[in-house]
């Protein structure tokens, strides 16, 4: 919210006294930091999602609200469904990381923003984690 609030006061400046340095300041802000930081907040959401059994701050709110009021019963299945592994440490580093390897590949390499860690994060964790699921499944005998 604060760089909404910077991007504001700098383009009301530049409205207001007709100095088209404090558009330019913005367009520098709006392309070098927010970009990076959304890309980053789009990343952490969706792994914050995968990560956890609950997911994102909505589906916590309504498991709350479930917890308290409990309009069913708890079915005998449900605890099986619900378990997600504890991601590894290496996952949770890796989701910490994409975000600066992603800024510097925009940075350095390409000079315009390529969310390709972030990405590929997104996409292959939650592949690894129902591969690991799977194998970890007892089998049934016949």
């Amino acid at each position: 919210m604060s760089q909404a609030l910077a991007l504001l006061a700098l383009t009301l400046h530049s409205t207001v006294t007709g100095d088209p340095v404090g558009y330019e300041m913005a367009h520098l802000l709006d392309n070098h930091v927010l970009l990076h930081l959304a890309n980053a907040s789009i990343l952490t959401g969706i792994m914050l999602s995968a990560m956890t059994r609950w997911g994102l701050a909505s589906v916590i709110a309504f498991q709350a609200w479930l917890s308290v009021a409990k309009p069913w019963k708890r079915t005998p299945w449900a605890k099986a469904w619900l378990d997600v592994p504890t991601p590894a440490k290496w996952v949770v580093s890796l989701t910490l990381l994409a975000p600066l390897l992603d800024l510097l590949l925009a940075e350095v390499v390409f000079g315009n923003p390529a969310p390709l860690f972030a990405a590929l994060t997104a996409i292959g964790y939650p592949i690894w984690r129902q591969i690991r699921v799977t194998r970890a499944r007892p089998r049934p005998v016949s």
